[in-house]
């Protein structure tokens, strides 16, 4: 019921927007930039409003995985698709010749054509089984007293950090993907599918050529190229020397001196992180240790005082200060009454006051870097929270 009355509020908003939009759009000359101006006023107040709405019903959702409240998600993004392809429709019709170079960047930004209905909420209804399988992952095996133990993915994060056991440490990196990789596999191939007909729909080459053009410039590829080979030398030289210290952990049949580094033996699911490696991999031995986790823990910290922390780094700098929502309405660490995704996300409620983060973490220094992190996207959504809509 919650989510029939929600779709129905959002289709009333929806008509009373498009309504609107039409009546600037009535008798209009396509150079008229005050109309195009009035134009984008309306759409950038309806169009916060509707992501409101929406960011609302998914972060219940992955904060509490039910069927109601999927349904209830898709729903919303099923109106807001429409929404979006009405708007742009009217943007288009715009001549931008004459008109400054702010309202074409922001007509530029409205909108994008829509698939068809179906489609679309097949495409929001697709993410939505996607984050499911993750939040729901779990990998199970045989414990020591030969009752099944089945681990979730923060546990096995804490086995390929802190293990040393190379046979356990394959079994959560491969069980990972075995276990969730399989099942979002064909799911994942629809939503490539839908992502690149719907950039193809809008003119692109692909959902890759509609990300890229989002920093809008051209020379993405080429700047991004350099940087990779400036940078190169010194991460080929760190990634020797940490392939050194896993061959000589691990001996020549886990790790070939001369070949790549098997991801598993990273410390981090995804190797994208080598900090929990820092064990046998530290440069100076006889130097005071870099890793924080027995300090923090040491000085009583809690989840919520990182965040405190990290606040004040970021405040040190001369940057926004947290609102005091952000520790009411946030998700910390996981809830023990009811399946989460816990993934680290930083929020941005697109009202200009309400941004959250949602994770399940402990006190450890990695977590302490993701606190640092996730505050930095939080830290850019304060930062652009009086920007039109268009521009956030």
């Amino acid at each position: 019921m919650k989510s029939l009355v929600h779709l129905i509020l959002f289709s009333i908003l929806l008509s009373v927007a498009i309504s609107q939009c039409e009546e600037l759009n009535s008798e209009r000359k396509n150079n008229n930039e005050k109309e195009a101006k009035d134009f984008l006023r309306v759409y950038n107040e309806k169009i916060l409003k509707l992501w409101n709405d929406q960011d609302i019903v998914d972060w219940n959702y992955r904060t509490n995985v039910t069927k109601e409240n999927s349904d209830a998600n898709i729903a919303a993004g099923l109106v807001l698709s429409q929404f979006i392809a009405a708007a742009f429709e009217i943007a288009s019709q715009f001549d931008t010749t004459n008109f400054s170079t702010d309202t074409t960047r922001q007509l530029i930004k409205v909108g994008r054509k829509s698939l068809s209905d179906e489609e679309m909420k097949n495409l929001t209804s697709i993410i939505s089984q996607m984050g499911q399988i993750y939040g729901e992952g779990k990998v199970c095996r045989n414990s020591s007293t030969g009752e099944e133990e089945c681990l979730r993915l923060g546990a096995l994060f804490d086995i390929l950090s802190d293990s040393r056991n190379i046979s356990e440490l394959l079994w959560a990196w491969e069980g990972w993907r075995m276990n969730v990789g399989r099942k979002i596999k064909p799911l994942y191939f629809q939503y490539v599918d839908l992502k690149n007909k719907l950039a193809r729909v809008n003119g692109q080459k692909d959902y890759g050529e509609v990300m890229r053009q989002a920093y809008e410039t051209p020379s993405l590829e080429t700047d991004i190229r350099n940087l990779y080979e400036e940078m190169k030398p010194l991460y080929m030289e760190l990634h020797a020397y940490v392939r050194r210290k896993l061959y000589d952990t691990y001996g020549p049949d886990a790790v070939d001196i001369n070949g790549t580094i098997p991801q598993h033996l990273t410390g981090h699911m995804w190797g994208r992180f080598w900090t929990n490696l820092y064990s046998i991999a530290v440069p100076f031995p006889k130097r005071p240790s870099l890793d924080m986790t027995e300090a923090l823990n040491a000085q009583n910290y809690t989840v919520r005082r990182m965040f405190e922390k990290a606040d004040e780094f970021y405040q040190s700098m001369g940057l926004l200060p947290l609102p005091p929502t952000f520790y009411n309405l946030s998700m910390f660490e996981r809830p023990p009454d009811r399946q989460v995704m816990c993934h680290p996300v930083a929020s941005d409620f697109h009202d200009g006051k309400d941004f959250r983060v949602r994770l399940c973490i402990s006190v450890e220094y990695i977590n302490f870097l993701t606190v640092h992190h996730e505050l930095g996207h939080i830290q850019y959504y304060m930062q652009y929270a009086n920007q039109p809509g268009v521009y956030r």
